[in-house]
């Protein structure tokens, strides 16, 4: 720590002492605090965040002394969720006071901190810059002091990538312009878009390419050094540009607990050629118990007609709601696994409660479903015949049924089932790994409802 003192006299009849200063112009290391000698409070300005002060607001008056400190120490109150967080330490912490990371926080689940290269791995040492997945028995805050650290140097993979965050508001500095527009995420038990790097926040970013960004203070926004609060999602400006090219063109797909919506997805939009390929992208799935919605693909929007989207529940209430670009009633289906659960046709803007076992969910507009149906029921020819050892048979259903496909030997030995459970109308492909079986003359036939239909193959080795 580092004190100045200033002394002076005010002129008899002179409008009170007015001091001012440049904050650009101050050291870049630590905070720069202007206070009364009595260290009582009567004056306490951060030089950082105004750049004048007047006598007259003095809280008492006839002083003719202040002091500027200067501090490289912060003392911050990280505050978590239950459950997963993303987190950083953006300041340099001596570790002689702690036995590990999980004494730092003492409401955190011992051996649950990951990092990522490529993979989440376990982690026992948080790096400056860095970010970290870490669970909490439950909600809280804790005090911790460190020095400043106003700035540092992270490696990127090309792909995403798990990052930290600085003592103050803070963002990346891209000078090999490697990191893509729009996937910069942080997490508030849900993935988030933003533009900003929050202090003990940790966040996700996709980059074209590996190298090396810094991560910098903002320049016209510090954040107070008080407070990191690790629940708070910041503006959402990084993906909203990208968002509001497709929103107008494509089905939209939004869950929600209560009030508060968790993600948005779009499907049957209109892409620029232009877009690079993580930038439609979500970040990898959190840790089994943060939420989680996506499109095939590990996508947030795509070209395709159809919604088929992986879920991640964490055991809150969860609703779902399509809207379509147009008028209408989409087919919403919900499945756990290879299990149906339920299919329900809604009104566009309709909003569903999803069912608590659902991992898969599927979503289509009516009219693309009625304008697509088969005209009748019918099992393909298989292809390519004779195989060795794979082939791909296909059937049709004008309606919902109960479907099997099963795979006899020519004297009527059961091998195989293919298929077996309710599916719903339209085509379907079902490729058969004949590895296991022995070469020769096979039959295979389509069960669904009251219609039958068998057909042969052979498998050549």
């Amino acid at each position: 720590m580092n004190e100045w003192e200033l002394q002076f006299v005010a002129s008899t009849g002179n409008d009170p002492i007015v001091f001012t200063w440049d904050p650009a112009e101050l050291p870049a290391d630590g905070t720069f605090m202007l206070r009364d000698t009595f260290g009582q409070g009567f004056v306490n300005v951060d030089m950082r965040q105004n750049s004048s002060f007047s006598m007259a607001n003095a809280s008492v008056p006839g002083l003719t002394s202040l002091k500027i400190v200067q501090s490289t120490q912060m003392t911050m109150m990280f505050s978590y969720m239950d459950s997963w967080n993303m987190l950083s330490m953006p300041m340099y912490v001596n570790m002689d006071g702690y036995d590990s990371y999980y004494d730092m926080f003492p409401d955190g689940v011992e051996g649950s901190m990951y990092g990522f290269d490529g993979s989440y791995t376990a982690a026992s040492e948080m790096t400056g810059g860095m970010g970290y997945w870490m669970a909490f028995n439950q909600a809280g805050s804790v005090p911790m002091t460190g020095d400043l650290m106003m700035g540092a140097d992270i490696p990127l993979m090309e792909g995403w990538n798990m990052i930290g965050s600085v003592s103050y508001m803070g963002e990346i500095t891209d000078t090999e312009n490697i990191v893509l527009n729009g996937t910069l995420y942080g997490f508030d038990g849900s993935y988030y878009t933003t533009t900003d790097l929050e202090p003990g926040q940790g966040y996700w970013v996709a980059a074209s390419a590996a190298g090396t960004v810094s991560l910098t203070v903002k320049a016209d926004a510090p954040a107070s050094l008080s407070t990191a609060a690790l629940t708070s999602a910041s503006s959402d400006e990084g993906r909203t540009g990208m968002e509001s090219v497709i929103a107008e063109s494509a089905h939209r797909v939004s869950f929600a607990t209560g009030d508060q919506t968790l993600q948005t997805l779009y499907f049957g939009a209109g892409i620029p050629s232009d877009w690079h390929p993580y930038q439609l992208m979500l970040p990898p799935v959190p840790p089994k118990g943060g939420f989680d919605a996506r499109l095939s693909g590990e996508r947030w929007a795509t070209d395709s007609g159809v919604a088929e989207i992986e879920l991640q529940q964490n055991g809150a209430p969860l609703s779902v709601t399509v809207t379509l670009d147009h008028d209408g009633e989409s087919v919403i289906t919900f499945m756990n696994g290879p299990l149906l659960i339920e299919r329900q046709t809604v009104a566009s803007g309709q909003t569903v409660v999803v069912p608590e076992d659902a991992t898969i969910m599927q979503a289509i507009p009516a009219d693309d479903i009625l304008a697509e149906l088969p005209a009748e029921f019918s099992l393909g020819q298989n292809y390519p015949n004779p195989f060795n050892p794979s082939t791909t048979i296909q059937f049709a259903l004008p309606v919902e049924s109960n479907v099997k496909l099963d795979v006899f030997t020519v004297t009527g030995q059961h091998v195989a089932t293919l298929v077996n459970g309710e599916r719903q109308a339209g085509r379907y492909d079902v490729t058969l790994d004949a590895s296991g079986l022995a070469s020769g003359l096979y039959l295979y036939r389509l069960t669904a409802g009251t219609f039958t239909e068998t057909r042969q193959f052979t498998l050549i080795k």
